[in-house]
């Protein structure tokens, strides 16, 4: 991902997660020691990407090499398969 900057609570960011994206808010920076690409982050997934994605956590920690900066807008692809989890309850 990108990495080499740094990002604040609240800010909207993305990241790789197994074979498809992760998509959250920062929820808490853990750690600011080293560059950027070292700080720690606390992320809060989105609902939405949770129900796509089910059994997921609602937090992840991530480095700043980790994740990158996101629009807030999701694929229709995983908006799509979150509504086919939800129709499958």
């Amino acid at each position: 991902m990108a990495g080499g900057r740094t990002y604040h609570k609240g800010q909207q960011v993305k990241w790789v997660y197994r074979s498809a994206m992760g998509y959250g808010t920062i929820d808490r920076i853990l750690t600011q020691a080293g560059n950027a690409d070292t700080w720690r982050y606390r992320v809060r997934v989105n609902d939405i990407d949770r129900q796509a994605h089910r059994g997921e956590p609602a937090y992840r920690v991530h480095t700043g090499a980790d994740i990158s900066a996101w629009d807030g807008k999701l694929p229709a692809s995983v908006v799509a398969q979150a509504k086919a989890n939800r129709a499958k309850k």
